[in-house]
């Protein structure tokens, strides 16, 4: 029996996800069927059940982007994933027991990366990296917002590793300034004004 959070009209989260319980229909051809151990809430799972993106969401849905899980059937070219953790990505929602993912891109995960890390290597990792390769940091002094989300720890650490100038971090309030003390990344606040527009020039 699987377990799916669903939404079948578009709207606040809490008021249009609904958990339905059903058999999963027959594992289709070249996808495996994934056993889920972990699939975080992200801004980019919660954002589409709103109906920001409508023009191209068919109700109704299953919520979630990312998880990583086990896998338990897989075709025969693929056999040698099962038993194996992968995150299954272009398939169906991860807010899900049984995930069916095309085979070919259900990605391992090694095993000294812990499952609920690599349940967050997908959106976060691969927006951050994505944005580090278009605006190249070498040389630039980089100045980021919204400090305190994953992305953007992501992005200063990257930004320091392909030779940034210097990374400032904008934050709402202190909550992160350990972390980027680690760093050497200077962080200030989202109502300094002055010392934004100094930064940003």
């Amino acid at each position: 029996m699987n377990r799916a959070l669903f939404y079948r009209k578009f709207g606040l989260p809490e008021q249009v996800l609904t958990l339905e319980y059903a058999d999963k229909s027959s594992l289709k051809e070249n996808c495996v069927r994934v056993q889920m151990l972990y699939a975080p809430i992200n801004a980019s799972d919660l954002i589409p059940i709103t109906g920001a993106y409508q023009h191209r969401i068919i109700l109704p849905q299953i919520a979630g982007y990312e998880g990583v899980g086990k896998v338990i059937e897989a075709p025969l070219s693929y056999q040698h994933l099962i038993g194996k953790r992968v995150l299954p990505l272009r398939g169906e929602g991860t807010w899900q027991s049984l995930v069916d993912s095309p085979a070919e891109y259900a990605i391992p995960v090694p095993d000294y990366i812990e499952s609920k890390i690599a349940a967050r290597a997908y959106i976060n990792p691969v927006a951050a990296w994505l944005m580090i390769k278009q605006f190249l940091p070498k040389g630039k002094h980089i100045l980021v917002t919204a400090a305190g989300s994953d992305c953007a720890k992501l992005l200063c650490k990257l930004a320091i590793k392909f030779a940034a100038l210097s990374v400032t971090v904008i934050c709402r309030s202190d909550n992160h300034a350990q972390y980027y003390n680690k760093y050497a990344i200077k962080h200030i606040k989202q109502d300094d004004k002055q010392t934004i527009e100094y930064f940003a020039r």
